[in-house]
């Protein structure tokens, strides 16, 4: 045989593969009577003994067409031209073949590229902790208010899964994350007084307890009411409703942000002799000096052979102040300036913030 007739003969071969593997997935699916609903099962039956028989009829045809082209060989006449030309047109030549292989290489550099993730910065932890609290509706890694647990300690004086013990109108201060904000108005309300008031939910590491501020608060306190800020809170507890679920009435709302500033009472600077020296002190002096105010300035001075001294600056106040702390830090270094505060007490009990 020539080569074009053993190509043909491949190409030939290849169709009845085919075709072969066609009709026996067709007989396995007439065979499978549980994988083809009863009304359709009888058409199928029908289209596949049909199928059966055409592709029987090609294949002899192309078994006739093969031997033809073998008969050609040895003079006799020429094979159908139209199948001849089919056959060698499908059939892959070393051109072709290295065409598609380019092809395929571009394609799966192109795939390649494509799936490459791109490089992004990671996300802020408290951003990133919101997000798994969206999804998977709570925190997973952490809690955005760990960070801040001392400051809360310090200024709160119970934390949500302690209302339980706290008697209708109690007062508490409370401590956590803004959530679940509802606004709206009172019916009703009286002439040029405010009727805007907001519900929502105060969050902290042992749950939630639902607020209430009412107008009067509100106009005071209701532009500090903004989603997944910390706040602290005083207010009293309301058990309107009985049993053990009770609500918040707040009377004081403060961002966490500003609590050391709304009740602090002074600042203690320490001067170290072994690192400052007593010449620091009239430097120290004419800091301060500029910032004049009405909170407390201390002195703790830290001498040489271990003992401690606090003077009071007799007569000077201070207006405390990030830029005056900046001041004081570019002098002394940092970590070397303390706040006096004063923690206000909840009414009915007398316990004061963080005891």
């Amino acid at each position: 045989m020539t080569t074009n007739t053993t190509k043909l003969a491949e190409a030939i071969g290849i169709i009845s593969n085919v075709m072969t593997s066609e009709i026996n997935q067709m007989n396995h699916s007439v065979g499978n009577e549980e994988t083809v609903p009863a009304d359709d099962y009888d058409d199928l039956k029908d289209l596949a003994e049909n199928f059966n028989s055409e592709v029987a009829n090609v294949l002899g045809v192309i078994q006739g067409e093969l031997d033809a082209c073998l008969e050609w060989e040895t003079g006799d006449p020429e094979p159908n031209e139209k199948i001849w030309d089919i056959a060698v047109e499908e059939l892959p030549t070393e051109d072709t073949e290295e065409s598609d292989t380019a092809e395929e290489s571009e394609d799966t550099e192109e795939v390649s590229a494509t799936a490459d993730l791109p490089q992004i910065e990671e996300y802020p932890e408290r951003e990133r902790l919101m997000m798994e609290k969206e999804v998977l509706g709570y925190y997973l890694t952490a809690h955005p208010l760990d960070e801040h647990m001392d400051k809360l300690k310090q200024f709160t004086s119970h934390t949500t899964n302690k209302l339980i013990d706290i008697p209708d109108r109690g007062e508490v201060i409370l401590g956590g994350m803004i959530s679940s904000i509802k606004e709206a108005h009172t019916r009703n309300p009286k002439p040029g007084q405010p009727s805007k008031y907001a519900n929502f939910d105060l969050e902290d590491v042992e749950g939630s307890v639902r607020c209430i501020m009412w107008p009067r608060q509100y106009a005071e306190f209701g532009h500090l009411i903004m989603p997944d800020d910390i706040v602290i809170i005083k207010g009293v507890v309301d058990r309107r409703g009985g049993g053990d679920e009770c609500n918040m009435i707040i009377n004081e709302l403060v961002p966490l942000s500003q609590i050391e500033d709304r009740y602090t009472t002074g600042m203690i600077v320490r001067l170290q002799e072994s690192t400052h020296g007593m010449q620091m002190i009239p430097k120290l002096r004419e800091v301060t000096r500029a910032y004049p105010g009405r909170r407390k300035l201390q002195l703790l001075v830290q001498l040489a052979d271990g003992t401690s001294v606090t003077l009071d600056a007799q007569g000077q106040g201070v207006d405390i102040n990030n830029e005056l702390r900046n001041r004081i830090d570019d002098l002394l270094g940092g970590g070397n300036i303390q706040m006096i505060t004063r923690a206000p007490k909840v009414q009915n009990s007398g316990r004061r913030f963080g005891s």
